[in-house]
């Protein structure tokens, strides 16, 4: 190959690296990104990204995220250790033109995992009971990106690693489902006794 022909290879090669580099530092920081910020600011960003990723939006479809929540991370190592606070992130995207009023929004989270279920948003309420956590009478608005999210504690693990596990699923009015994800895994890690005896002995347990 001759020299300018190299040169203006490479020269070509520019805009698709950037592109692709573009692409995956969005990929990877995304849920990041997601977690230091309101829920009131998700469906603008999901939308902005979209845009910019050309997110095949054509049919219902629902996502889920596992991330540290803002100030749940103890230690400050960007790992989810037991005790740490996690924000659960649900993406509901319907741009059909159906209303679907009474759905129930199911997470199948493990409820004896967590603790300490605070800072609800995008739902007016969820029930605890069949040790798991579900957001009933949920209103899924025709051509719409809705987002709930949530934040609980992890519980204190001492004796091996956890696996945190969520499979979204969307359940009509007449129980039907309607789409359900596939599983989105975090790992816990354990902490040690001492630190465990610390924490008991005066600090934030909730």
């Amino acid at each position: 190959m001759r020299k300018y022909d190299l040169v203006e290879s490479i020269t070509n090669a520019k805009p698709f690296l950037a592109s692709s580099i573009f692409l995956l530092l969005i990929t990877l920081l995304f849920p990041l990104i997601l977690s230091f910020l309101p829920g009131k600011a998700h469906a603008f960003i999901f939308d902005t990204l979209k845009d910019i990723l050309k997110i095949n939006t054509n049919s219902f479809s629902i996502s889920s995220n596992i991330s540290l929540a803002p100030g749940g991370d103890e230690n400050n190592n960007g790992k989810i250790d037991a005790g740490d606070i996690v924000r659960f992130t649900y993406i509901v995207n319907n741009p059909t033109k159906t209303l679907y009023p009474f759905a129930t929004l199911k997470t199948r989270l493990n409820l004896s995992m967590l603790n300490y279920i605070h800072n609800v948003t995008g739902a007016t309420g969820y029930t605890d009971s069949n040790n798991t956590i579900d957001f009933p009478n949920f209103r899924i608005l025709p051509q719409q990106t809705q987002i709930v999210s949530f934040d609980a504690r992890t519980m204190y693990y001492t004796d091996a690693d956890k696996t945190l596990t969520t499979q979204a699923e969307i359940l009509t009015h007449d129980k039907k489902s309607l789409f359900k994800d596939s599983q989105t895994q975090k790992m816990i890690k354990k902490i040690t006794k001492e630190k465990l005896k610390f924490i008991v002995g005066g600090t934030h347990v909730n």
